[in-house]
């Protein structure tokens, strides 16, 4: 009985371990973003009623902990509203959950069984916060085929997509 415990709990180790894919396009910004001092991560939105809420916030405080930790050329980055930059400086992040399949389904389809199918899709808006004019959108999607864990590996390589864009227009 332990050895098969064991053999069952490996299994499941290995099947969590799968190569999570995390793919993004925006279209090129208006304007060059060094030209702003601030980013403001605003709650992101979402009309899929079954998403744990929790998602909404974790996301952008998981974008605002890699932007600081990772010395983008803004003075301040705030999951939340800045108020000590001039708004004409500031630059807003949107986003909006457009599809979510949660980690921990596990169904059969086609005659298989298939374990907890991870992915997500957010579509994401910069705009200058003083006027509301749109900089830049693009789209992020995130896909693991055998994940029973969201966990920090799932919002890191969000954030990671976020990072680039910001560092690749800066």
């Amino acid at each position: 009985m332990l050895k098969l415990i064991l053999t069952f709990t490996i299994s499941m180790l290995v099947l969590s371990c799968a190569d999570l894919k995390t793919t993004s396009y925006f279209t090129p910004p208006i304007n060059n973003l060094k030209a702003y001092d601030a980013l403001e991560i605003m709650d992101f939105e979402t009309a899929i009623p079954n998403l744990p809420k929790r998602i909404l916030s974790e996301l952008p405080d998981n974008i605002e902990n890699k932007l600081k930790n990772n010395n983008t050329h803004f003075k301040e980055v705030k999951h939340g509203e800045i108020t000590s930059i001039d708004p004409e400086k500031t630059l807003v992040l949107l986003g909006e959950i457009k599809e979510f399949q949660s980690g921990s389904d596990i169904k059969i389809e086609g005659g298989s069984i298939k374990f907890g199918e991870l992915s997500i899709n957010i579509s994401l808006a910069i705009v200058e916060k003083n006027t509301g004019a749109e900089i830049t959108t693009g789209e992020i999607a995130s896909f693991n085929t055998m994940s029973f864990s969201k966990g920090s590996k799932f919002y890191d390589s969000i954030s990671n997509e976020v990072l680039k864009f910001i560092a690749q227009n800066s």
